[in-house]
């Protein structure tokens, strides 16, 4: 960004701090602007949403630093930020649907492609914990967001042709299409969803047997079941690198983020080097592979 971060990285970490603090309140007041006074307005939303990721990723180190308890009330603050970033948008379409509702409904749409910098927001820290949360929000607000692209399409359709009755019919077969198409979308989402979560599930409890195996084979059979154990973490490092709520590489959503995918590899590879009798390593990796299994509780079905 034309040395603007090696700019900052050369700041005190007091100066970055309060410089980050001061743009962050900067761009909650364009958000702020943005959603209540309308027009033209509302194009500082999206650089204000950028700009206050620049802002976050200034206070970083100073964040990183707190406690434990503030860090994982901080970290899950960038949701309340979409949240209110939505709110926002959806306010904006409101507000101009008193005045031109094609252009309203041109904004709705807006909203579905707008959708794929939410990946921006979701928190990483705390990934173990959140996991479960991770995966539900990053289905449910892809076939939401679908539906609010959808309505917009629809509403922008009828808008065209509210003065002509010529074209009504063919609205109305466009409308009862998107709609069945809609409906399609989501179950595909949806058993995507299950699908992933049955082999997230599936392979974590095989890497765990192989690992329980491992601690108790004999010095003999210990290089038979590395390398079992070794192809079943193969397996599953594809899944949690896989996006839960799309195919698509543009945008999504990991099963983990970066960091704890690197994390979980390190444990399993101690896991799967160390001695024999070493049940502490063997107990946390197996503490890893739970927390799959329970993120994924009641979201598996095998026959998806």
């Amino acid at each position: 960004m034309f040395g603007f971060s090696a700019r900052v990285e050369r700041l005190s970490p007091r100066r970055r701090t309060a410089w980050g603090g001061a743009l962050a309140v900067l761009c909650l007041a364009g958000l702020g602007v943005a959603a209540t006074a309308g027009g033209l307005w509302a194009l500082l939303l999206l650089p204000s949403g950028f700009f206050f990721l620049v802002a976050c990723w200034m206070v970083a180190p100073w964040f990183h630093g707190l406690p434990d308890v503030w860090r994982r009330r901080g970290s899950g603050s960038t949701l309340v930020l979409y949240a209110m970033s939505v709110a926002g948008f959806i306010l904006i379409v409101w507000r101009t649907a008193q005045t031109d509702a094609g252009a309203a409904a041109v904004l709705l749409a807006f909203l579905w492609p707008l959708h794929a910098l939410y990946v921006a927001f979701e928190p990483t820290d705390f990934a173990w914990d959140r996991l479960r949360a991770r995966l539900g929000r990053a289905v449910h607000l892809r076939v939401v967001m679908l539906w609010a692209g959808l309505a917009g399409v629809v509403w922008l359709a009828n808008w065209a042709v509210q003065d002509s009755d010529k074209y009504r019919v063919l609205v109305l077969g466009a409308t009862l299409t998107l709609t069945l198409a809609g409906v399609a979308a989501s179950l595909k989402v949806y058993a995507r969803f299950r699908k992933l979560c049955t082999a997230l599930n599936r392979q974590a409890q095989s890497l765990l047997r192989s690992l329980e195996e491992l601690a108790d084979a004999a010095d003999d059979d210990r290089t038979k079941h590395r390398q079992s154990a070794l192809r079943a973490w193969d397996t599953l490092h594809e899944l949690v690198v896989t996006k839960a709520d799309t195919g698509f590489s543009i945008a999504g959503v990991f099963v983990l983020p970066p960091a704890a995918v690197e994390e979980l590899e390190q444990v399993v590879m101690t896991a799967v080097e160390a001695d024999r009798g070493d049940e502490a390593v063997h107990r946390f990796a197996a503490q890893r592979l739970r927390a799959i299994q329970e993120a994924c509780r009641g979201r598996i079905d095998a026959m998806a």
